[in-house]
């Protein structure tokens, strides 16, 4: 099977999530989601993704949210996250958390995120 990158999850429709089928990326995507849209998303990818299936994203690690200009010189919004935030909005979005891995980034941690469809 082929693995798909999801890019922006707030406007994929469901057909494209099924042709995906068993696993998903979303590499620096879903961190600029609002904890809102964040829980929307994961339970959207979940309704369209079979059963057992993988989905693999990163966030940045921390508490609150902000707006940068940092890299790309345009204001992007960033929602941070802790292990145990990340561990109960899979948990009610219908996601069983495989793995969550701290990694050092540049500037700021980042959590590395594979959950599987449960």
């Amino acid at each position: 099977m082929q693995s798909h990158l999801l890019l922006p999850v707030p406007s994929l429709d469901g057909d494209l999530l099924r042709q995906a089928g068993l696993r998903l990326l979303a590499q620096a995507v879903l961190l600029h989601l609002d904890r809102a849209q964040f829980a929307d998303a994961l339970q959207r990818i979940r309704q369209a993704v079979v059963d057992g299936g993988v989905l693999a994203f990163t966030v940045k690690e921390g508490d609150g949210d902000a707006w940068s200009e940092a890299k790309l010189d345009l204001p992007r919004h960033f929602t941070y996250w802790r292990e145990h935030s990340l561990r109960d909005v899979l948990a009610q979005t219908r996601w069983a958390a495989m793995s969550i891995d701290r990694v050092a980034g540049r500037l700021e941690p980042w959590l590395f995120v594979m959950a599987r469809a449960a």
